[in-house]
């Protein structure tokens, strides 16, 4: 059984059609339960606004729900992906080359706060910013970039917890990169057997450097990651397809049904069972 996210790279290369305004704006209006967008990353800073209903945001190994109001921002080159958990979600999303507003400027490489609650000043930027896109008066290419100098700034005062170096910024882009074989082989194999030994052999490292590169660069495990990765895939099974449990469970690679159970309800606090797609 193929699906979707098999014929999917987690690199997205993103191409903006405008160097002298590299920013794309979406709006994600979501009412199917399951992903509805894939594990990818990329170069540059995305910011998913909640509007109403609720979603969930994947960022590295950290899961977020953020509701209406509240804002999750991907930093630059950091695996993600989003799922909808509940009724619907309607989402802004907004993407943009940091390094082009942040010119002649120390923040080069900023790091932001994934979660970020709701706030009156972020609220009105959005808003600003959507509308602007919506309505396209003449200027509208300018008001947008105010605004999103604003937000920026906004952000760089009250929710930066960090710095890069460009050598620091450039060794992750590298890291990410020498790893995105690896988590590609993972995504395609989820359902067997998976060793590191096996997938430190696809990009020519020993055992040991290769567990200590992933766990630098993903923050867990080689075992822990492939894990959750069979969790989310079986998620995503129980929400939009017809398969039972059982078989949703051998599927990901899950021999020992109880243990899946078990580890189901840990991740996402609630039994497969909870997740059935609806008739």
């Amino acid at each position: 059984m193929e699906t979707r996210s098999d014929l999917l790279a987690l690199y997205e290369h993103k191409i903006m059609p405008d160097q002298d305004f590299p920013v794309q704006l979406l709006q994600n209006h979501v009412t199917t339960k399951g992903y509805y967008f894939m594990p990818h990353w990329h170069e540059y800073i995305e910011m998913h606004y909640v509007r109403a209903g609720s979603t969930v945001i994947s960022c590295g190994q950290e899961r977020f729900a953020p509701s209406a109001g509240e804002l999750v921002v991907v930093n630059s080159n950091e695996l993600h992906s989003g799922a909808l958990e509940t009724a619907f979600t309607d989402v802004y999303v907004l993407i943009f080359d940091y390094s082009f507003f942040a010119k002649n400027s120390l923040e080069n490489y900023v790091i932001f706060r994934h979660l970020i609650p709701r706030n009156e000043t972020i609220t009105k930027l959005f808003e600003d910013i959507f509308r602007e896109d919506a309505w396209r008066e003449p200027g509208y290419r300018m008001a947008i970039k105010g605004r999103l100098y604003e937000l920026i700034v906004f952000l760089l005062r009250n929710y930066a917890t960090g710095h890069l170096t460009s050598r620091e910024n450039a060794r992750r882009n590298r890291n990410l990169m020498r790893l995105n074989t690896v988590l590609k082989y993972i995504e395609k194999n989820f359902s067997h057997p998976i060793t590191p030994t096996e997938l430190a052999g696809l990009i020519n490292l020993s055992e040991y450097r290769f567990c200590h590169l992933f766990k630098e660069v993903m923050k867990q495990s080689p075992a822990a990651y492939v894990n959750e990765i069979r969790l989310k895939r079986a998620h995503h099974l129980l929400a939009e397809s017809d398969m039972s449990v059982a078989e949703v469970a051998s599927y990901v690679g899950f021999n020992d049904y109880n243990n899946f159970g078990r580890q189901f309800r840990r991740f996402y606090g609630c039994s497969p069972s909870e997740v059935r797609k609806k008739p």
